[in-house]
């Protein structure tokens, strides 16, 4: 990610299932949150 960039990243292990992502504005705020998972070799 470019210097100075607002994206965010997490990179965890985790077992086979499912799993829910809850996605939340700073102070109450709105809109839209676009979450992509990956398996990593």
């Amino acid at each position: 990610m470019a210097a100075g960039s607002k994206d965010a990243a997490i990179l965890i292990n985790l077992s086979p299932g499912t799993y829910t992502a809850v996605v939340s504005g700073s102070g109450g705020s709105t809109g839209i949150a676009l979450v992509n998972v990956y398996e990593v070799p």
